[in-house]
This record gives C-alpha cells, sequence and structure tokens, in this order.
C-alpha cells in the first residue's frame, strides 16, 4: 500500500470522529479570541514588539 493511501486512511479515521472535530473547532475559536483580545483590546497602547512575544507565548503553551 502506498503512502499516499495510508495517508487518506488515517485522516478519514480521524476526521471523521465528532470528537476530534469539536476539539479542534474550540481550539481555533479560542486562540483566534485570544489573539483578538491581544491586539485589539488588551495590548492596543503597547509596542508590536510585545504583542509579537505574547503571541508566541500562547503558541509555546499550547504546543
Amino acid at each position: 500500500m502506498k503512502d499516499k493511501d495510508l495517508n487518506k486512511a488515517a485522516r478519514y479515521l480521524i476526521f471523521r470522529d465528532k470528537e476530534v472535530i469539536i476539539n479542534t473547532v474550540l481550539f481555533l475559536v479560542i486562540t483566534f479570541a485570544y489573539l483578538l483580545g491581544l491586539y485589539k483590546f488588551l495590548f492596543a497602547d503597547k509596542e508590536e514588539d510585545f504583542i509579537i512575544l505574547m503571541t508566541y507565548a500562547l503558541y509555546l503553551v499550547l504546543g
């Protein structure tokens, strides 16, 4: 069996589970809400370097 077929089968088995889809969507919503809060509300008067640092901190914590 080719690797391409194995990749398709694995993606099908993983993403047909509703829990995986729900967790992925929740993760994306929480991440975008956090980034929106950083850029628009919380650090509106801070320098851009500080905002980039906080964004990297988010990725390190969640990764």
